[in-house]
């Protein structure tokens, strides 16, 4: 019989230190396996807490729209691009975030960012270094190309708690994470979570609950792929709210 779980399992300063840094020592989505689990390489924007589901951050999206003409011209094999008409945004801001054209000359293509340089003030001009494995495929033309410009999915935050819209989970940690660290999250294999208003059922699909930080449950028929999808299958059971779980996480 498996051992039944009452914490996570990592949460020792000794395990603080192989899961989180205070600096970047790898990529954003790097991965990693231990035993059957997977790991991706994130950082948080937030505090998080272990066995709490994390989200990818809220907001952190530019629409590059024709009529604003943000996206400037470019030819193919251009990495530099030049954006116009933005508000302000930090150096490096978006950078292993990804700009997408959606719209116009160029549609349909998507480019890794390397970097970018910080604007100022509300209308201003933004320049992005894309990866030399993406350069520009279909030169834009400034005032037809529309698009996206949004950070890495591995920028995450807790989910908020009192949301019942549809949010992405992202990974869960297993450690307490300060806002601002890296950390490498779980998306794959077996994993301890806590349960929340309804508990995790053995066999059954398991979702982020609503109106929560990240704990997880056993969906109502409400909930199936409307609120909340599913990130996985209870595999040993949480009988009460707040109790721990172990979910097989199937999040990639």
């Amino acid at each position: 019989m498996p051992t039944r779980k009452t914490t996570p399992y990592y949460n020792s300063a000794t395990d603080q230190s192989v899961f989180t840094q205070t600096g970047q020592l790898h990529v954003l989505g790097d991965e990693m396996w231990l035993d059957n689990r997977k790991f991706r390489y994130c950082r948080a924007v937030a505090n998080l807490t272990a066995g709490y589901a994390a989200t990818h951050r809220d907001g952190n999206v530019q629409i590059l729209g024709e009529t604003s003409s943000h996206i400037q011209a470019t030819s193919d094999g251009d990495t530099t691009v030049n954006l116009k008409n933005l508000p302000g945004i930090t150096v490096n801001e978006f950078a292993e975030g990804e700009f997408a054209v959606t719209e116009g000359t160029g549609e349909g293509y998507l480019y890794n960012i390397t970097s970018n340089a910080a604007t100022g003030g509300t209308s201003n001009s933004l320049t992005l270094t894309l990866s030399s494995d993406t350069p520009i495929r279909v030169g834009t033309v400034g005032g037809t190309s529309a698009g996206q410009l949004y950070d890495s999915k591995y920028v995450v935050q807790n989910m908020t708690a009192s949301s019942t819209a549809p949010e992405t989970a992202v990974c869960v940690p297993l450690v307490d994470v300060t806002s601002g660290n890296y950390f490498w999250g779980q998306v794959k294999g077996d994993c301890v979570m806590l349960a929340a208003t309804r508990v995790i059922t053995k066999g059954m699909p398991v979702t982020l609950a609503v109106n929560s930080t990240g704990r997880v449950m056993a969906p109502s028929t409400a909930h199936v792929m409307v609120v909340q999808a599913s990130i996985g299958t209870g595999l040993i059971a949480a009988r009460a709210a707040t109790e721990w779980g172990v979910v097989n996480l199937n999040l990639e």
